[in-house]
């Protein structure tokens, strides 16, 4: 750290996406760092504008931020403003695999995810949390006594802060309505590369891949127009409109 400023290496690297790279804080190893790739964009990065009025609105409305990770706000940083938030975190203190590591690790199998998606939707449902992407690397598996679930790290808010993303942020229907709406997709596509990645390490008899193919979107259409009474085992407080 120089007069306050963060300083950043490729060391410090955590993973790159097309517009943003993530590194770890040089001092606070439970914290993130997101910096835009485009030089100069700074405090003007959109994805970072959803991402931190994302999680204000979150908790002003007192939702439980099990699912996600708070943004703590703006940093300077040797590579301009950056965005400072949580990072995924095992309950024994160690760093969170994403997704796709931990099957590639051999720490899941399908059943397991799709409880955790299933977890996941009925969160993001209740409490009217718009669901803009999901995949196996903005995916985490955190572990813990209770039993895993999944951490979106990057996806939720929207893809980009105009007049839409803010009206979704304030009317709980309309943000309910958009995450009903793409919900197959995302899991649809959550599925795919779960079954790519253990189709690469494991030889599935025929009995596993029948089983495998035969799930559905995860979400009866009872369960996405009416009660969100998923059979997850997960319960939660009451939600703050």
């Amino acid at each position: 750290m120089s007069n306050g400023r963060i300083i950043l290496d490729e060391s410090l690297l955590l993973a790159e996406g097309s517009e943003r790279k993530c590194y770890l804080h040089p001092s606070l190893p439970g914290h993130c760092i997101k910096v835009p790739v485009k030089a100069g964009l700074g405090k003007k990065c959109p994805q970072c504008r959803v991402d931190l009025y994302n999680a204000r609105r979150l908790k002003a409305r007192r939702v439980p931020m099990l699912h996600t990770v708070d943004c703590l706000g703006w940093i300077d940083t040797n590579l301009g403003p950056a965005l400072l938030t949580e990072r995924v975190m095992d309950e024994d203190g160690s760093a969170s695999m994403s997704l796709q590591e931990s099957i590639e690790s051999g720490n899941l199998k399908w059943e397991d995810v799709d409880r955790m998606l299933k977890d996941f939707w009925v969160w993001a449902y209740r409490y009217s949390v718009v669901v803009s992407e999901l995949n196996i690397k903005n995916l985490m598996h955190r572990e813990g006594s209770g039993g895993g679930r999944l951490v979106v790290v990057d996806g939720l808010g929207g893809r980009k802060p105009d007049l839409v993303f803010y009206l979704r942020q304030h009317l709980p229907w309309l943000a309910r309505k958009k995450t009903m709406k793409r919900w197959s997709r995302e899991y649809g596509k959550v599925k795919s590369a779960v079954l790519k990645l253990v189709q690469k390490s494991h030889d599935m008899d025929e009995n596993f891949k029948d089983d495998f193919l035969g799930f559905d979107s995860g979400v009866s259409e009872h369960d996405q127009l009416g009660s969100v009474n998923i059979s997850s085992g997960q319960s939660y407080p009451k939600r703050h409109e």
